[in-house]
């Protein structure tokens, strides 16, 4: 399990689950009304907007300047969602592993 976790965390601070240049094929889809790039911080803020029932959705994308996704926010009949947000990804896998390694440190003092 803690190993698990371990990847998890590495793969939570290293990998990248979204690129901005992924992005850029949705300008070519016809429910996609909006496709626009902008700097944002140290980074780029992509703005999204497509049609659903027929609402604008906007979906805002946040990269550091690696290009790394940070945060993803949906705003959709008027009621904003954090869909992705790499800090509090990182942070519960952390305390995943952290309770993880303290019952496995507990466990072997129960039975020494």
């Amino acid at each position: 399990m803690v190993d698990a976790l371990r990847k998890n965390l590495w793969e939570s601070l290293y990998l990248n689950p979204l690129w901005p240049s992924d992005l850029i094929e949705n300008a070519m889809d016809p429910d996609y009304t909006q496709v626009k790039f902008s700097k944002w911080e140290h980074g780029t803020k992509a703005e999204l907007v497509f049609v659903d029932d027929g609402e604008d959705i906007t979906t805002t994308y946040f990269f550091d300047e690696k290009e790394f996704l940070q945060k993803v926010i949906m705003t959709e009949f008027g009621h904003e969602s954090i869909i992705y947000d790499r800090e509090l990804e990182v942070a519960a896998v952390m305390k995943d592993l952290v309770d993880a390694v303290t019952d496995e440190m507990l466990l072997k003092n129960q039975t020494a």
